[in-house]
Protein backbone atom coordinates (compact mmCIF):
# COMPACT_ATOMS: atom_id res chain seq x y z
CA UNK A 1 0.00 0.00 0.00
CA UNK A 2 2.61 1.89 0.58
CA UNK A 3 4.13 1.35 -2.62
CA UNK A 4 0.90 2.43 -4.24
CA UNK A 5 0.85 5.71 -2.73
CA UNK A 6 3.86 6.91 -3.35
CA UNK A 7 4.10 5.93 -6.91
CA UNK A 8 0.15 5.90 -7.81
CA UNK A 9 -0.94 8.90 -5.37
CA UNK A 10 1.92 11.37 -4.76
CA UNK A 11 4.03 11.17 -8.19
CA UNK A 12 1.17 10.17 -10.15
CA UNK A 13 -2.00 12.20 -9.06
CA UNK A 14 -0.62 15.02 -5.89
CA UNK A 15 2.27 16.03 -8.21
CA UNK A 16 -0.11 17.79 -10.31
CA UNK A 17 -1.53 19.92 -7.49
CA UNK A 18 1.40 20.30 -4.98
CA UNK A 19 5.06 20.51 -5.68
CA UNK A 20 6.04 18.77 -2.51
CA UNK A 21 4.45 15.99 -3.56
CA UNK A 22 7.46 14.71 -5.38
CA UNK A 23 9.09 14.35 -1.66
CA UNK A 24 6.21 13.04 -0.56
CA UNK A 25 6.61 10.23 -2.97
CA UNK A 26 10.14 9.50 -2.10
CA UNK A 27 9.02 8.95 1.33
CA UNK A 28 6.25 6.71 0.77
CA UNK A 29 8.24 4.72 -1.76
CA UNK A 30 11.11 4.42 0.84
CA UNK A 31 9.05 3.34 3.89
CA UNK A 32 7.62 0.43 1.46
CA UNK A 33 11.28 -0.26 1.26
CA UNK A 34 12.00 -0.42 4.53
CA UNK A 35 8.59 -2.68 5.62
CA UNK A 36 9.65 -5.18 2.49
CA UNK A 37 13.30 -5.37 4.06
CA UNK A 38 12.13 -5.75 7.79
CA UNK A 39 9.01 -7.96 7.11
CA UNK A 40 9.65 -9.77 4.11
CA UNK A 41 12.85 -9.90 3.32
CA UNK A 42 14.71 -9.97 6.86
CA UNK A 43 11.58 -11.30 8.82
CA UNK A 44 11.98 -9.35 11.57
CA UNK A 45 8.54 -7.99 11.94
CA UNK A 46 5.90 -9.71 14.34
CA UNK A 47 2.58 -8.69 15.86
CA UNK A 48 2.15 -8.83 19.46
CA UNK A 49 -1.41 -9.34 20.29
CA UNK A 50 -2.12 -9.76 23.66
CA UNK A 51 -5.13 -7.85 24.85
CA UNK A 52 -5.44 -5.18 26.72
CA UNK A 53 -5.22 -1.70 26.32
CA UNK A 54 -2.82 -1.77 23.63
CA UNK A 55 -4.75 -4.16 21.39
CA UNK A 56 -7.84 -2.11 21.84
CA UNK A 57 -5.61 1.47 21.13
CA UNK A 58 -5.05 -0.23 17.94
CA UNK A 59 -7.92 -1.67 16.30
CA UNK A 60 -9.88 1.55 17.30
CA UNK A 61 -7.11 2.85 14.77
CA UNK A 62 -7.43 0.42 12.17
CA UNK A 63 -11.59 0.61 12.75
CA UNK A 64 -11.56 4.32 12.34
CA UNK A 65 -9.31 4.14 9.05
CA UNK A 66 -11.71 1.46 7.62
CA UNK A 67 -14.81 2.71 8.65
CA UNK A 68 -14.82 6.06 10.87
CA UNK A 69 -12.88 7.70 8.29
CA UNK A 70 -14.93 7.05 5.13
CA UNK A 71 -18.09 7.64 6.91
CA UNK A 72 -17.12 10.92 8.01
CA UNK A 73 -16.46 12.20 4.10
CA UNK A 74 -19.55 10.93 3.51
CA UNK A 75 -21.90 12.41 5.44
CA UNK A 76 -19.37 15.59 4.71
CA UNK A 77 -17.91 17.30 1.65
CA UNK A 78 -16.74 14.28 0.11
CA UNK A 79 -19.40 12.29 -1.77
CA UNK A 80 -18.69 8.96 -3.03
CA UNK A 81 -16.28 8.45 -5.19
CA UNK A 82 -14.15 11.35 -4.24
CA UNK A 83 -14.02 9.68 -0.71
CA UNK A 84 -10.53 9.19 0.35
CA UNK A 85 -10.58 5.14 1.23
CA UNK A 86 -7.74 2.98 2.78
CA UNK A 87 -5.44 1.39 0.15
CA UNK A 88 -6.40 4.57 -2.33
CA UNK A 89 -5.98 7.65 -0.46
CA UNK A 90 -2.71 7.95 2.22
CA UNK A 91 -4.31 9.47 5.31
CA UNK A 92 -6.60 6.26 6.07
CA UNK A 93 -3.76 4.17 5.44
CA UNK A 94 -1.08 5.68 7.75
CA UNK A 95 -3.77 5.70 10.09
CA UNK A 96 -4.13 1.67 9.54
CA UNK A 97 -0.48 1.76 9.65
CA UNK A 98 0.12 3.64 12.84
CA UNK A 99 -2.62 0.84 14.08
CA UNK A 100 -0.55 -1.61 13.16
CA UNK A 101 3.00 -0.41 14.39
CA UNK A 102 0.96 -0.02 17.98
CA UNK A 103 1.19 -4.16 17.89
CA UNK A 104 5.04 -4.37 16.07
CA UNK A 105 7.63 -6.00 17.25
CA UNK A 106 10.65 -4.70 15.94
CA UNK A 107 13.69 -4.03 17.42
CA UNK A 108 14.06 -0.85 16.07
CA UNK A 109 10.07 0.34 15.81
CA UNK A 110 11.48 4.10 15.66
CA UNK A 111 13.01 3.49 12.15
CA UNK A 112 9.42 1.86 11.23
CA UNK A 113 7.36 4.78 12.19
CA UNK A 114 8.99 7.71 11.49
CA UNK A 115 7.86 8.15 8.34
CA UNK A 116 3.97 7.39 9.39
CA UNK A 117 4.78 9.69 12.31
CA UNK A 118 6.00 12.75 10.08
CA UNK A 119 2.82 12.07 7.46
CA UNK A 120 0.79 12.17 11.00
CA UNK A 121 1.71 15.72 11.19
CA UNK A 122 1.59 16.88 7.70
CA UNK A 123 -1.58 14.57 6.97
CA UNK A 124 -2.95 16.40 9.76
CA UNK A 125 -2.31 19.62 9.17
CA UNK A 126 -5.00 19.26 6.92
CA UNK A 127 -8.05 19.04 9.49
CA UNK A 128 -7.10 22.74 9.95
CA UNK A 129 -5.72 24.10 6.84
CA UNK A 130 -7.99 22.06 4.06
CA UNK A 131 -10.95 21.53 6.43
CA UNK A 132 -10.66 17.49 6.24
CA UNK A 133 -12.15 16.79 9.48
CA UNK A 134 -11.38 13.13 9.70
CA UNK A 135 -7.78 13.82 9.48
CA UNK A 136 -8.16 14.79 13.11
CA UNK A 137 -7.99 11.55 13.65
CA UNK A 138 -4.48 11.34 11.70
CA UNK A 139 -2.73 13.35 13.90
CA UNK A 140 -4.43 11.68 16.92
CA UNK A 141 -3.32 8.54 15.34
CA UNK A 142 0.50 9.71 15.45
CA UNK A 143 0.56 10.85 19.03
CA UNK A 144 -1.41 7.24 20.05
CA UNK A 145 1.44 5.75 18.40
CA UNK A 146 4.22 7.82 20.15
CA UNK A 147 3.00 7.53 23.78
CA UNK A 148 2.18 3.55 22.98
CA UNK A 149 6.18 3.32 22.13
CA UNK A 150 7.31 5.58 24.97
CA UNK A 151 4.87 3.55 27.75
CA UNK A 152 6.52 -0.27 26.02
CA UNK A 153 9.89 0.84 26.60
CA UNK A 154 9.30 2.13 30.15
CA UNK A 155 7.26 -1.29 30.85
CA UNK A 156 10.15 -3.15 28.96
CA UNK A 157 13.16 -1.29 31.39
CA UNK A 158 10.75 -1.79 34.34
CA UNK A 159 10.65 -5.80 33.87
CA UNK A 160 14.13 -7.01 31.94
CA UNK A 161 13.49 -10.19 30.27
CA UNK A 162 10.00 -9.37 29.46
Amino acid sequence: MWLLMGVGYHLTFFAEINPAANLFGALFILQAVLFAIEGAWRGRISMRLEGGFRAWLAGALIAYALIIYPLIGLLGAQPYPETPLFGVAPCPTVIFTLGLLILADHPQRWMLATIPLVWSLIGGSAAVLLEVPQDFGLAAAGMFLVIAMLSGRRCRQDHPGS
